[in-house]
């Protein structure tokens, strides 16, 4: 049986464009050029607006004219959305304001205090608590990169009890590629009670590639301790 679409007010207008056919389907042919695509025409036929597609690499989809740049949006205060494996991936509101709920970003730090580092010895730092985790990178105190990319990577550990006798104490951002670190020499008139290690990269990463936070002390006593305010955080740059 054949089917009929119609294009325009469905009344039987002028304006109206009938498709019958068993297998509705519109094909819009090329004219020789890369890509197929509709022209939107004002009264004096000047192009306001293109729309093209171009299947064979990979199914592009452009929009615009030579008079004008490309736009993808709403006219009214509705949002603007772009989806992936059906689901909405990033959003854009009415003010402006861009989330992408799934973009990696985590904040994690200690559930307890750990005590006493070794000495001569390097120790992974251990994060029991997640703040937040957008795309569930992070586990076992390790972010794993989903994407190849540029990530923002920070660790802010607050040391107590410093050993004055102590060689060195060394904090990483240790990746796959390289690590990243702040070296102390703990040369102090007396043991320290508080001191602050902070460090901030933006880390070439590829996919599947991890990060943890190492600790290092040469020498001295095992008295070094790390409390629950100790934070290690990234996201995606790009």
């Amino acid at each position: 049986m054949a089917l009929t679409k119609v294009i325009g007010d469905g009344l039987g207008s002028t304006n109206d464009l009938n498709v019958e056919t068993a297998i509705p389907n519109i094909d819009i042919k090329d004219t020789g050029t890369a890509q197929s695509s509709m022209d939107f025409l004002s009264n004096s036929n000047t192009v306001r607006a293109t729309i093209g597609m171009e299947r064979s690499a990979g199914g592009g989809l452009f929009v615009g004219s030579s008079a004008y740049a490309a736009v993808f949006g709403t006219a009214s205060s509705g949002n603007t959305e772009f989806a992936t494996n059906n689901n909405i991936q990033m959003k854009i509101d009415s003010t402006g304001a861009v989330t992408m709920p799934n973009q990696p970003a985590f904040l994690a730090q200690p559930a307890s205090s750990q005590l006493n580092f070794g000495v001569n010895t390097t120790t992974t730092v251990v994060f029991g608590t997640e703040v937040y985790d957008q795309n569930q990178d992070f586990a076992s105190n390790t972010f794993t990169a989903p994407v190849t990319g540029k990530y923002f990577l920070g660790v802010s550990l607050y040391v107590s009890n410093v050993d004055t006798d102590a060689t060195y104490i060394q904090v990483d951002i240790a990746t796959s590629n390289r690590y990243y670190f702040e070296l102390i020499d703990p040369n102090f008139t007396a043991d320290i009670n508080y001191f602050p290690v902070n460090i901030a990269v933006v880390a070439d990463m590829d996919a599947s590639d991890t990060a943890f936070i190492r600790f290092t002390q040469g020498g001295g006593n095992a008295q070094a301790d790390i409390n629950t305010d100790a934070r290690f955080m990234g996201y995606l740059l790009g």
